[in-house]
């Protein structure tokens, strides 16, 4: 009988309809993470991010890449910076954006009574900086007033 009512409490039946919409409702927030990393490319922009640091003076840069025997040190000269050093933000956002789909994708897959658990964690996480923020208020307010009764004692 106590697992029947398990998490979701006494007034619920496992099959019943409120219980099911929840269940979608708790797992669509997963499934919009992975829709917008997707849209965005899992982070792989598309359009480039070179830009030109100083141009050659007097020089046709499409001739001076044909003309070229290092292109290392072409690239260096036009792009100013290491070809190699360039493509690691492009790298980095893109493992974070696999990391995030991946992640959202475990979520996505939990079990109902897990899920519940993990958005009560999640909930838990993020009073954290608000229960910090409003106790540093507190405090903040409550030297001002000693302060204050300070100043009319003396």
């Amino acid at each position: 009988m106590e697992d029947e009512a398990g998490i979701f409490g006494r007034g619920f039946r496992r099959d019943s309809l409120a219980l099911k919409m929840a269940d979608i409702a708790m797992r669509l927030p997963p499934v919009f993470m992975m829709d917008a990393l997707l849209i965005h490319n899992m982070g792989v922009s598309l359009d480039s991010s070179l830009s030109a640091v100083h141009p050659l003076d007097g020089v046709n840069i499409t001739e001076h890449i044909t003309n070229s025997t290092d292109l290392y040190q072409t690239f260096s000269a036009l792009y100013g910076g290491n070809p190699a050093l360039l493509i690691i933000p492009h790298i980095l956002r893109f493992l974070g954006c696999l990391f995030l789909y991946a992640l959202s994708m475990f979520v996505f897959f939990l079990p109902s009574e897990c899920l519940v658990v993990f958005y009560r964690y999640l909930l838990c996480a993020a009073a954290i900086p608000i229960s910090f923020s409003g106790h540093k208020l507190m405090l903040d307010s409550g030297q001002v007033w000693l302060q204050g009764i300070r100043e009319t004692h003396v």
